[in-house]
C-alpha cells in the first residue's frame, strides 16, 4: 500500500504548486489568490475528522458494515448509528453538486471550442440561409398601427440628434450586420429610398488600415457595419451571435454575471444584495483579466466610434446591434457619449465595472435602450437600465430560442407600430404568423398588386429578393397547400 505521505505530496505537486505555476506565467492576478487560499484549503481538507475517519482503522469496519446490509436495513441503520452521522458532516454532497457544475461549464466550453473550430474548417455559411436573420423586402403593402396603445417607442427623437426614427429602423439596421454587402446595398435601397443610405465600407478599412488600429491591439472577430446618410449622420450596427466563436465571447463577458443573476434569484431577501453585486462582479472578472481582454471586442468599436467622431467629424453617430452585437453596442455607446438602441442585448449594469475603462450608471441610464422581447433568454441576461421597451413575442412557449430571432422582433415591431413607408417582410406571415399586410389606401397601387395576394408577390420574387433557396422552397411548400 502507498503511505498516506507520498499521496499528500502527490496532491500538493499536482493539485497546488503545478496550477500555482501555470497560473502566475498566464495570469498572475488569480495566482496570488490561489497561493493565499490554497493552503487554507488543503488544512481544511487533511484535518477533517470525516477523511481521518474514512482513511483510518475504521475505513474497513465502515464500508463492510453498509455492504452487508439490504437497502432497507442499510437505510435504516443510518439513522442510528452515530459514526454515520459523524462521516455525513462535511460530507460529499456539496462538494459532489459543485464538482458537477464545474464540470459542466468545462464541457459546454469544450463543445462550443470543437464547434468553433469546426466552423472555421468549413466553408462559410450563407447568411441568407438562417431563417432568424432573413429578411424579404416587399414594396407596395402596408401594416397600419394597431389601434390597441401602441409601443411609446415607436417613434424615437430625444437624444439621437434631431433625427426622427422608427423603432423598426434600428431593428432593421441591427439585422442588416449579419448581411452581405451586397444584400445591404440592395436592401438599404428599398428600406430608406434610393440613394438615401449607404453602407460605407471604406470608412471601415479606412479605420482598419490607420495607425491607431495597430496601436490598440484591434483586430478582433468583431463585425459590424457603418450606414451612412446624406444628411450627414451615421449608424454603426454591430453583428450579434453568429458563430461558436460569438457564443464563447458572450460566455466570458457576461459569465460572471450571469453566476451572480443565479444566485441571487436562490437567496432570501435577494435584492438586499443588489447594491453590491457590480462589485463581485467586479472581483471574479479580475480573476481572469487577461482571457477576457481577448474576446473585449466593444475596445474596437468603441475605438471606431472615437475615430469616427475625432477624425472625421461625425456629429451624429449612433450605435446598434442585436443579440451579442446589442450588448456590444450598450458598452461601445455608454465609454464613447453615444446612444444606442440594442435589440435582445444582454444588459450591463451588474458588469458596469469590469469593462475596459468601466461605464457609469448615468451613462447606462441615459444613453442606452434596450428592446427585451417577452422570454428572451439573451435580454435577460445582467440586470437592465433605465431605458428599455418590453414587446410580445408570437413564438410557442416552448420555442426557447424563438423569442430571441431579430427577424421576429422586426415583424412584431412593425405589425404594433406599424410600416409607414417601409416595406414589409415576408417572414412576418409566412415564417411568425402574422397577419397578411393590407394594400395602401391611394391611388397607387398598381394592377398587379390588386389582383395578387401578399404571400404570392413573397413565394414569386423569394428568391431574387435574397430570402435564401432554402426559405423560398419552404414558402412554396407552404403555399402549395
Amino acid at each position: 500500500d502507498e503511505s498516506p505521505y507520498e499521496m499528500i505530496f502527490l496532491q500538493v505537486v499536482f493539485l497546488y504548486l503545478l496550477p500555482l505555476v501555470y497560473l502566475a506565467i498566464e495570469n498572475p492576478p488569480p495566482a496570488v489568490l490561489f497561493a493565499f487560499l490554497g493552503p487554507f484549503a488543503g488544512l481544511r481538507h487533511y484535518l477533517n475528522p470525516r477523511i481521518l475517519l474514512l482513511e483510518g482503522e475504521r475505513k474497513d469496519y465502515f464500508r463492510n458494515t453498509l455492504d452487508v446490509k439490504t437497502r432497507k436495513e442499510r437505510k435504516e441503520w443510518k439513522k442510528k448509528s452515530r459514526l454515520y452521522h459523524l462521516v455525513a458532516v462535511g460530507g460529499d454532497t456539496a462538494r459532489h453538486f459543485w464538482t458537477g457544475t464545474y464540470l459542466l461549464l468545462v464541457i459546454f466550453f469544450v463543445v462550443i471550442a470543437l464547434l468553433a473550430v469546426l466552423e472555421s474548417e468549413s466553408s462559410q455559411n450563407d447568411p441568407s440561409s438562417d431563417p432568424t436573420t432573413a429578411m424579404t423586402l416587399v414594396d407596395g403593402y402596408i401594416y397600419q398601427p394597431q389601434p390597441h396603445l401602441p409601443y411609446p417607442t415607436c417613434v424615437l427623437k430625444k437624444g439621437f440628434g434631431g433625427n426622427i426614427f422608427e423603432l423598426s429602423d434600428f431593428a432593421f439596421l441591427s439585422g442588416l450586420a449579419y448581411k452581405t454587402d451586397d444584400f445591404a446595398t440592395e436592401a438599404l435601397n428599398k428600406w430608406f429610398g434610393e440613394g438615401v443610405a449607404t453602407n460605407n465600407v471604406e470608412l471601415i478599412e479606412e479605420f482598419k488600415n490607420s495607425e491607431g488600429y495597430g496601436e490598440y491591439g484591434f483586430g478582433s472577430a468583431v463585425s459590424y457595419k457603418l450606414i451612412t446618410f446624406t444628411d450627414g449622420g451615421g449608424v454603426l450596427t454591430i453583428r450579434g451571435t453568429q458563430t461558436a466563436w460569438d457564443l464563447m465571447a458572450d460566455a466570458q463577458l457576461w459569465i460572471s454575471a450571469i453566476l451572480f443573476q443565479g444566485l441571487r434569484s436562490l437567496l432570501p431577501l435577494s435584492e438586499l444584495f443588489t447594491p453590491i453585486l457590480h462589485h463581485m462582479v467586479w472581483i471574479v472578472t479580475q480573476l481572469e483579466s487577461k482571457s477576457i481582454t481577448k474576446v473585449s471586442y466593444y475596445r474596437e468599436t468603441r475605438g471606431f466610434v472615437d475615430y469616427l467622431k475625432e477624425v472625421k467629424g461625425f456629429e451624429r453617430l449612433l450605435v446598434t446591434g442585436h443579440s451579442l452585437g446589442g450588448g456590444l453596442a450598450i458598452i461601445t455607446g455608454a465609454e464613447s457619449n453615444t446612444s444606442v438602441v440594442a435589440i435582445s442585448g444582454p444588459n450591463a449594469m451588474l458588469s458596469r465595472d469590469s469593462f475596459i475603462p468601466p461605464v457609469t450608471v448615468e451613462n447606462l441610464n441615459t444613453l442606452t435602450f434596450n428592446v427585451i422581447p417577452a422570454r428572451d433568454p439573451v435580454a435577460k441576461i445582467d440586470d437592465k437600465a433605465r431605458l428599455y421597451q418590453n414587446i410580445n413575442c408570437t413564438a410557442a412557449p416552448n420555442n426557447i430560442a424563438g423569442c430571441h430571432a431579430i427577424t421576429r422582433s422586426l415583424c412584431e415591431i412593425q405589425y404594433t407600430c406599424g410600416t409607414g413607408d417601409r416595406p414589409v417582410l415576408c417572414e412576418c406571415v409566412l415564417d411568425y404568423g402574422y397577419p397578411e399586410p393590407s394594400l395602401p389606401t391611394t391611388d397607387q397601387t398598381t394592377t398587379a398588386q390588386q389582383t395578387t395576394s401578399f404571400i404570392q408577390t413573397c413565394v414569386a420574387i423569394c428568391e431574387e429578393a435574397g430570402g435564401g433557396k432554402e426559405n423560398c422552397e419552404r414558402w412554396k411548400e407552404k403555399y402549395n397547400k
